[in-house]
């Protein structure tokens, strides 16, 4: 709830004098759920793999990546400053930034679980 009412701050001191009042109402019927789900984010592999961001720190992204079916198959630790262009059950491929701005594609590979499908390909 507090995430949210910084959040609703921000876009409605964002705003044009003529919108803040109608915003404030707006976001006054948003409902908030008491949970959330424990990941962050979902990328799609074209594949049907799934790669859940579970917890993130200021540098890392940490993601758990699932088969199709719905199994573990293991886990990727990436930068925060990695963009991801296209993933797949073995791998993740995208663009760093450097601190200088400097663009740079990469390719990260899963850390399978023993016995994982992906192993099994």
């Amino acid at each position: 709830a507090a995430d949210f009412a910084r959040f609703k701050k921000v876009v409605i001191d964002r705003a044009p004098p003529q919108m803040k009042q109608q915003l404030a109402a707006l976001y006054e019927r948003v409902p908030i759920p008491a949970t959330k789900p424990p990941f962050t984010w979902v990328y799609a592999g074209q594949d049907g793999s799934l790669w859940l961001s579970t917890n993130a720190s200021a540098d890392l992204q940490h993601l758990t990546v699932f088969s199709r079916e719905g199994r573990v198959i293991g886990d990727a630790t990436l930068p925060r400053v990695f963009t991801i262009s296209e993933i797949s059950l073995r791998e993740a491929i995208g663009v760093w930034t450097d601190s200088l701005g400097v663009e740079t594609v990469r390719r990260y590979q899963v850390e399978h679980e023993s016995g994982s499908e992906a192993d099994e390909q």
